[in-house]
């Protein structure tokens, strides 16, 4: 896990600064921040909202279902449900 490389990890060493040796900085310490472990957690369940819409959407039993109440219509409602687990994901994102 120490290296996976995250688009935010200055942002996570700016908020914790640590003295280790060769200037890494060790996840356990940084996870211990309140103000990582906030913000990571929410994103967190965000990114399972989204994972959890798109994996209900795609079950069989879904798409009969929509299909029967909604016909050609199915995939217009699949985008309409993508796009409103990203604008909650949006909305609520730190």
């Amino acid at each position: 896990f120490d290296t996976a490389l995250f688009t935010s990890s200055r942002r996570l060493k700016a908020l914790h600064r640590i003295d280790c040796d060769a200037g890494h900085y060790g996840w356990s310490s940084i996870l211990q921040d309140t103000r990582v472990v906030e913000p990571l957690s929410l994103d967190l369940i965000l990114l399972g909202l989204f994972i959890l819409q798109h994996s209900v959407m795609a079950t069989v039993t879904v798409r009969k279902w929509t299909s029967a109440w909604f016909g050609v219509l199915q995939r217009s409602v699949y985008v309409l449900c993508t796009a409103a687990a990203l604008q909650v994901s949006q909305r609520f994102s730190l």
